[in-house]
């Protein structure tokens, strides 16, 4: 009997209204002696959140699809109620830019 490998993703998200959908995903799979237990796991750990995260896209909440969609990429170095601090824009040979 070969050995087994599984790997399970599990995601609850509120719809707004007082309640929740959760999907949960487990893929199983055998493998040989000989090849890399690991990679397969993570590979097939890589399926199963992909395939919840598609599930919960089609849901009817607009709550829900919404919590599952990409995020939209950050302002880079921006930190939760940190002071800006503008970038020192001096070359170098001491002159600094127009601001």
């Amino acid at each position: 009997m070969s050995p087994l490998v599984r790997a399970s993703f599990k995601r609850q998200v509120s719809d707004d209204h007082y309640g929740s959908e959760t999907v949960e995903i487990v893929i199983e799979d055998t493998y040989e002696g000989n090849e890399d237990a690991e990679g397969l796991a993570a590979a097939l750990a890589e399926d199963c959140r992909r395939l919840v995260h598609a599930e919960l896209a089609r849901s009817p909440s607009a709550a829900v699809r919404r919590a599952v969609a990409a995020p939209r990429p950050a302002m880079t170095g921006a930190v939760a109620g940190a002071p800006w601090d503008p970038p020192d824009y001096a070359d170098d040979d001491g002159d600094e830019a127009p601001r």
